[in-house]
């Protein structure tokens, strides 16, 4: 009797050290299931804010390039000089000689559009003459801001700002010195596209 007592004993004792192994067991893996979920959503949310500020830095990084070729380019047609060679009494007007270096960053309308504003006609033997070159707008400021439309790696679309003074007295101050009641704004397109491997300008408005 004695025997079987202790045998009964013996199952009940281990029955709750069974019982005990598999609570803990049970808690500790959900223990570790939940730490792992945490442990993981936190990688995955370091990894989204990570990607999300490589993204931005990147779009910055390319806004800023776009701008820089913008800038470059609108400030080399701007500042263009035609270098000019002798006058032709047959002609009535005055070779231009440089106009291939023209062509280097100027392509198409643009192109066309720049020398018609700026008195340069085309003869049938593919000469340029100057016939009388127009300057720029006297009242403007010599000041302009640049905005990205839209772009690509073949072709980015601009709008120029370009500052205009108000009064003709006004034009020697400067932009820096005027009010903004003293100045008035012309917005314009800028088109820049890759041609031969080389950014050209496809659209400009001389100021």
């Amino acid at each position: 009797m004695i025997k079987i007592k202790n045998v009964v004993k013996f199952i009940f004792i281990l029955l709750a050290v069974l019982i005990i192994v598999i609570w803990f067991q049970f808690f500790h893996n959900r223990f570790f299931e939940e730490n792992k979920n945490e442990a993981i959503n936190t990688i995955n949310e370091n990894k989204m804010t990570s990607d999300n500020s490589v993204g931005g830095n990147k779009e910055e990084l390319d806004r800023e390039k776009y701008i820089s070729i913008g800038e470059e380019l609108y400030t080399k047609i701007s500042n263009f000089e035609f270098q000019l060679g002798d006058f032709y009494v047959e002609h009535g007007a005055t070779e231009v000689l440089n106009i291939e270096e023209l062509k280097e960053f100027v392509t198409g309308k643009a192109f066309e559009d720049f020398i018609k504003d700026c008195a340069i006609e085309k003869d049938d033997n593919e000469k340029y003459w100057d016939i009388g070159n127009r300057g720029s707008d006297i009242m403007y400021l010599n000041h302009h801001e640049m905005e990205i439309k839209k772009a690509t790696d073949e072709k980015i679309e601009f709008t120029i700002v370009e500052y205009y003074a108000k009064n003709v007295e006004d034009i020697n101050l400067g932009y820096q010195n005027l009010g903004s009641d003293q100045v008035v704004t012309q917005r314009n397109k800028f088109t820049i596209i890759r041609e031969n491997n080389a950014w050209k300008i496809s659209e400009y408005t001389k100021p």
